[in-house]
């Protein structure tokens, strides 16, 4: 961090000359002076979306590869360079369950994946690895209508072919099926990674098995299987697995690998906190 210079600060408000030191520009000034990033410090999702489409309309190009979201910055082992170069990417993040789509938002990264606020049973998700595009050109069909006792939602059950995907954060299947079919063009089969979560042996086993060169899968129990990453849970703190995996670790609360240097490419193992 300490590579970085602050150039100047900017936001809608017109009415400073500087701001804790740094100087201050005008929305309009501050795309115009020299910098190589732009941080754009707000929380709310479509309140990033819109400032960033003002920045890139105000600079009359394409500056979406200099733009940075400052909840970047509180991901355990935040690297600058990395970041941008997992921005450039293009990585599609497939995931059985919420954390492609809580890393993606916090790292401000565009869903090059539709399998985002939703969950999927462990052996149909591995079935669905093993024939990944056939399934993502299957359409989407609405099955059925279900309770989410957690989010206390009803949400819709879709089918991919035999596979079921639970959306349990949507609860109308328009909107569902406008972002399926907006996302999954986007998918990148020639920069995959792939994420699995689970308590049972025998489905790490099958999922290491995968040809996908990128793949983790976060287990509560040691291994030696290459795409194992073990996260020991807290009792003490009544932290369940899922609470590790998703909510924690993704969100940046829980400090037990380097998203960064899985997301980039870089050994399991040698990502792992110690």
């Amino acid at each position: 961090m300490e590579k970085i210079e602050v150039v100047g600060v900017t936001s809608a408000d017109q009415q400073y000359f500087s701001i804790d030191g740094y100087l201050y520009y005008t929305f309009q000034e501050a795309i115009c002076i020299e910098f190589d990033y732009l941080v754009i410090a707000v929380s709310n999702l479509s309140l990033y979306k819109e400032m960033k489409e003002q920045a890139i309309s105000a600079a009359g190009v394409d500056i979406t590869e200099k733009i940075v979201t400052i909840q970047a910055f509180a991901i355990p082992g935040f690297d600058l360079e990395k970041y941008m170069a997992l921005q450039n990417s293009r990585t599609s993040i497939i995931a059985r369950n919420c954390w492609g789509g809580i890393i993606s938002r916090n790292l401000g990264l565009q869903f090059h994946s539709p399998f985002i606020n939703m969950l999927i049973d462990e052996t149909q998700y591995l079935k669905l690895l093993e024939k990944l595009k056939y399934y993502c050109e299957c359409d989407l069909k609405f099955y059925k209508w279900s309770y989410n006792e957690r989010t206390n939602l009803t949400y819709p059950i879709v089918m991919l072919d035999d596979i079921e995907l639970h959306f349990i954060h949507d609860t109308r299947m328009e909107v569902v099926k406008a972002n399926w079919d907006k996302r999954v063009k986007r998918i990148n089969y020639k920069n995959l990674f792939v994420m699995m979560d689970t308590q049972n042996k025998d489905i790490l086993e099958r999922f290491d098995k995968l040809p996908y060169e990128h793949k983790v899968c976060f287990v509560p129990f040691e291994s030696d299987l290459s795409s194992a990453c073990y996260l020991e849970t807290n009792n003490s703190l009544k932290e369940t697995f899922w609470d590790v995996v998703v909510n924690g670790i993704a969100t940046g609360r829980f400090q037990k690998y380097n998203c960064l240097d899985m997301l980039c490419g870089e050994h399991t193992m040698r990502a792992l906190w110690k």
